[in-house]
């Protein structure tokens, strides 16, 4: 994780994956910034689950990026909710990116299960729309889940070094598409331009 501090920004996603309590929000904080050696400003929780905004704002972070503005059967109905960034009781809330019109959502599972040209084309209409992407996937995507009969199909399918390689190409097409930036520095400078505008107004 030092190592990673070194060129990632480290966030936190709380003390416990299966558990949660409020607690947990300054202690996840305290101890990552003790183990990276780095201030902690985001904060997402897991299964994207809600939690209290102003709790997270009273633990010391800049955003939160537990909103997924989209639907998803079974999980959770958020179509109503903002689809870019926004500012929400004193803290910076950073949605997941979907696309502009439909909200297709551009998260892991779409990544796994559906074409890159499909997924290349929905990028391009939230950077038109958006200027941005948020994305996110898991580390474990990325081991071979074959064995794993557990899990469904929809999630063991595309997995290992075939998925990796997926990410690979997606990774250098945007880098023709955009700049990567940390999402503290991206939300550090939406905030100073908002306040460059507060105080030289038209």
């Amino acid at each position: 994780m030092k190592s990673l501090a070194a060129t990632h920004e480290i966030a936190s996603h709380s003390f416990y994956h299966s558990r949660f309590t409020n607690e947990d929000l300054l202690a996840s904080r305290k101890v990552l910034a003790a183990v990276t050696g780095q201030s902690i400003a985001g904060f997402r929780m897991p299964r994207l689950a809600p939690v209290d905004m102003a709790l997270i704002r009273s633990a010391g972070y800049l955003y939160d990026a537990s909103l997924h503005p989209t639907w998803l059967p079974g999980r959770y109905n958020h179509l109503g909710q903002p689809r870019t960034l926004f500012k929400n009781e004193g803290l910076w809330r950073m949605p997941s990116s979907v696309t502009p019109t439909l909200r297709l959502p551009l998260f892991w599972l779409a990544f796994k299960n559906l074409p890159l040209w499909f997924i290349q084309q929905c990028s391009l209409q939230v950077l038109k729309a958006d200027g941005y992407l948020s994305l996110y996937y898991h580390p474990w995507e990325y081991a071979n889940l074959s064995g794993y009969h557990q899990l469904p199909l929809y999630i063991r399918r595309r997995s290992g070094e075939a998925l990796l390689h997926k990410l690979r190409l997606y990774l250098q097409w945007l880098q023709t598409m955009a700049s990567f930036s940390s999402m503290e520095t991206f939300i550090r400078e939406r905030e100073t331009e908002r306040a460059a505008r507060a105080s030289n107004p038209i």
